[in-house]
């Protein structure tokens, strides 16, 4: 085996996602102003900037637009600054490979408990025989199209703030981050065609509007 010494090569950083974006590119992030966005390709990046805005507590958010009227893999994200946060301290993740073992195995008695209780809930209030004001972004809807857009809601919010929902999302590595992200991405992508939710109009990532 042969090899060739070389100079002028730095060693990349690592373990941190804020060094995976340049001097510059934090520059401009850091002269945003609430409101003013920017368009990025990969998933990834979305996440390293995110990452980022925690621990200096600038809160970015962001949604898929895709360039044209067929939901493909034809799209992009946009990103904005919605505000300031709390700075978070990201510590290390430890692993604990004890804590996601099952405990039980078997049927979800509990689970099969709720469901049959949300069937008698609906037998119950189909018995009533009453028209109930259903609305979605202040327009009289059915309660399946309420079901899909909230669904579709929680799900933007589920990208936009996963530290929210997921407990230990913080813990993990910004490698696990970025691929947690990336699939849940693609999922919302997929059970908005599935639902066929479609925007009209997005302002913001908290200011839409969705074809009702």
């Amino acid at each position: 085996m042969e090899i060739k010494i070389e100079q002028g090569f730095d060693l990349p950083p690592r373990g941190n996602k804020s060094n995976f974006l340049t001097q510059e590119i934090k520059d401009k992030l850091l002269k945003m102003s609430i409101g003013d966005s920017f368009v990025v390709e990969k998933i990834t990046t979305v996440s390293y900037i995110q990452y980022w805005g925690k621990t200096i507590g600038k809160r970015f958010s962001s949604r898929k637009v895709y360039k044209g009227e067929r939901k493909d893999k034809n799209f992009y994200f946009r990103v904005w600054l919605e505000g300031d946060r709390v700075p978070a301290l990201i510590e290390p993740r430890k692993r604990d490979y004890q804590k996601n073992q099952p405990k039980t195995f078997g049927p979800d008695k509990k689970n099969s408990k709720r469901r049959i209780g949300l069937y008698r809930l609906v037998a119950q209030d189909r018995s009533y025989g009453g028209l109930r004001m259903i609305k979605y972004q202040d327009k009289i809807v059915t309660a399946k199209v309420k079901a899909k857009h909230e669904v579709s809601d929680h799900l933007m919010a589920l990208f936009d703030n996963p530290e929210n929902y997921i407990k230990d999302f913080d813990s993990y590595t910004h490698k696990e981050q970025a691929d947690i992200l990336r699939h849940i991405s693609l999922f919302e992508g997929r059970i908005h065609k599935l639902l066929d939710v479609r925007f009209a109009e997005i302002v913001s990532s908290s200011n839409f509007t969705k074809v009702v």
